[in-house]
């Protein structure tokens, strides 16, 4: 039987397998080891997952900077590949919980390897170290560990999600995607989880029975991996009231509980200015017990809504608005060293809405869509707001007088844009683009191929051919 090639990328979790297995793979093996964003931290943390000291050896000290030295240097593969580390006696133990101390000349301090978002790059690092304990050898498997659990998680995600199936496979696809999946950042199973948990409520909203004892397991098993990840992914709880009462009641109680909203919807109804009097006062109240909050950081609401408004809509003050957290949604690489530039930028969020008004959904509810589109401005905020008190605030990075809320990527944005599938599946009744599903998959392989092969050239020129400028830059 000749195999057809054209009729297995029709299916949108194959098309994401093949290019993200091809695409993830050469970035690992391209971008030059410890490159990525935080990656230091993430290899020693991983590292220490199954070793007896709590000291990190020497020789895995290496940073962004020593790994871009050698390779100027014209000894990358020799000296970071090909000779052994020193691991001073640190024999293979699996621990649960110990305390790591980190110390080199750029980073000094404590961590726990208790930490189930590290274990896809711990185990790699593990067999790489089996295989020949080099730092490169060690950090080029827990890459291709972690790559391998994002591409294996998403086509399952892909392949049992009832719809927007092109929309995940794309946004799986986008840059900024692919390269954290072939690093060793423990967002992947960030992601994982916010695609499995998204998929997930898709499934159950066209649901009309009894959730099973194996839903109950997943969606359980999904909630703790969401906390786990982020306390921010709490807010995705939020989806769950919003369901079908089907889902939790036997179809008496479901038609009972169905009665009861509609008359509650009635009361609000006839005592709405109450209520919206009883809901202001509400509102002021917590204003007030968040003021005293902010005070306490030396802070007032007026100046926290001034940051907050810089940090979105002021250029001019954030100078990172543009080019790290708008840009980075796709593509911002490398310890945001360089980027796509805009105008792929510009072409991946446009064939992005093309897909999501142009591929075939059933009818969204209307109460669904609103609430994975306040999920996905909720998350955004929650993201923000912690980045500010967690982040901005620390005296060693603004403090009090900050201008704008600092540290913040987009690439933390990135896997919600699959929250806006149910909002565009239900916006097509009023606005939709009529396309061949066909024309539309190819469209959706060209864009992501075109965007995945200009990250691997502008990584290649940035590393391996750099000019003077640049090199100031990577060996500042």
């Amino acid at each position: 039987m000749k195999f057809n090639t054209k009729q297995f990328l029709k299916q949108p979790e194959r098309l994401f397998l093949v290019i993200s297995l091809f695409f993830g793979i050469v970035s690992a093996f391209t971008l030059p080891i410890l490159t990525g964003p935080d990656e230091g931290a993430h290899f020693w943390v991983s590292y220490s997952m199954f070793t007896k000291n709590k000291q990190i050896p020497q020789d895995l000290l290496v940073s962004a900077e020593d790994s871009v030295k050698e390779v100027n240097n014209g000894n990358y593969i020799n000296d970071l590949f090909g000779e052994t580390a020193d691991l001073e006696g640190d024999d293979i133990k699996l621990n649960y919980t110990k305390d790591v101390d980190i110390n080199s000349v750029n980073d000094s301090r404590q961590t726990s390897t208790l930490d189930i978002t590290h274990l896809p790059q711990a185990l790699g690092i593990l067999l790489g170290r089996l295989i020949h304990p080099s730092i490169g050898v060690m950090v080029l498997f827990g890459r291709l560990a972690n790559l391998a659990v994002y591409v294996a998680a998403i086509y399952f995600v892909i392949k049992y999600v009832r719809y927007g199936k092109l929309a995940f496979a794309f946004i799986a696809l986008f840059p900024m995607m692919i390269q954290q999946a072939g690093s060793l950042s423990y967002d992947v199973m960030n992601m994982v989880a916010i695609f499995a948990w998204v998929g997930l409520m898709i499934n159950l909203s066209l649901q009309k029975t009894r959730l099973s004892k194996k839903q109950v397991i997943v969606l359980l098993a999904l909630a703790i991996l969401l906390v786990v990840n982020k306390r921010s992914n709490i807010i995705l709880f939020a989806i769950l009231p919003f369901l079908s009462p089907n889902l939790y009641c036997k179809p008496r109680v479901a038609s009972k509980v169905i009665q009861w909203k509609s008359l509650a919807f009635d009361y609000v109804k006839k005592f709405r200015v109450l209520l919206f009097v009883i809901g202001a006062l509400v509102a002021v109240g917590l204003l007030f017990l968040f003021d005293r909050y902010l005070g306490s950081h030396g802070i007032g609401t007026f100046k926290f809504i001034g940051v907050f408004f810089n940090t979105f809509f002021r250029p001019e003050v954030n100078g990172q608005l543009d080019s790290i957290l708008t840009s980075g949604i796709v593509g911002n690489f490398a310890w945001l060293w360089y980027r796509l530039p805009a105008w792929i930028v510009f072409l991946q969020l446009s064939v992005l809405a093309l897909v999501l008004l142009g591929a075939k959904t059933p009818v969204v509810q209307k109460r669904f869509a609103v609430i994975c589109g306040s999920a996905f401005i909720l998350s955004i905020l929650g993201i923000t707001i912690g980045m500010y008190f967690q982040w901005t605030l620390l005296p060693f990075v603004a403090g009090s007088s900050a201008t704008y809320i600092q540290g913040m990527q987009g690439r933390y944005f990135t896997p919600l844009l699959i929250l806006l599938i149910p909002v565009f599946g239900y916006l097509k009744q009023f606005v939709a683009i009529k396309i061949n599903q066909g024309l539309l998959t190819k469209i959706v392989t060209a864009t992501a191929a075109f965007s995945l092969t200009t990250y691997v050239i502008l990584t290649y020129i940035f590393f391996y051919t750099p000019a003077d400028g640049v090199k100031d830059i990577l060996l500042k």
